[in-house]
């Protein structure tokens, strides 16, 4: 290749590879995604940077349906505090699935695409981040998540 000339499909792979965070001892995982397309790697690793959520206030609005559902009153102190959290900008990682920090992570090839552990369907369908409640941090730096979900 001439001096000065950029090879810009074979730098952005490098640039993906560098920054896609993963497991750097899981030597399978890394071929996989040495040997991905491109395009492949490129999905997966603006998949990863939209399951992030940028730390700055905001304004929090709460719909009637939430503020009438018997959940919300048995909650409203860790709601009210997660609310607060929000619209004070503050870091929301640690309320995010513990999978956001791997940008990749093996998938089960016998298992359905819903069940790729490095996917957020929720978030890629509608466009919605979804945060755990729970204010306790376990030693991960991530909140204890409860079975609030499994009772609605």
């Amino acid at each position: 290749m001439e001096p000065g000339v950029f090879d810009f499909e074979r730098d952005m792979r490098s640039e993906v590879l560098a920054y896609l965070p993963r497991d750097a001892a899981n030597t399978a995982l890394n071929a996989e995604l040495e040997a991905s397309d491109t395009m492949h790697l490129l999905i997966r690793y603006l998949n990863w940077r939209d399951r992030l959520v940028h730390a700055h206030p905001r304004v929090v609005m709460l719909s009637r349906e939430i503020l009438a559902n018997p959940l919300y009153l048995e909650n409203l102190g860790r709601l009210e505090k997660l609310c607060d959290v929000i619209r004070n900008g503050v870091d929301l990682t640690p309320h995010l699935s513990e999978r956001v920090k791997f940008g990749y992570l093996p998938r089960d090839p016998f298992k359905p695409m819903k069940d790729d552990p490095s996917l957020d369907l929720m978030l890629n369908e509608w466009g919605m981040h979804h945060l755990h409640i729970s204010h306790d941090i376990n030693e991960r730096g991530f909140v204890i998540r409860d079975d609030l979900v499994d009772r609605i």
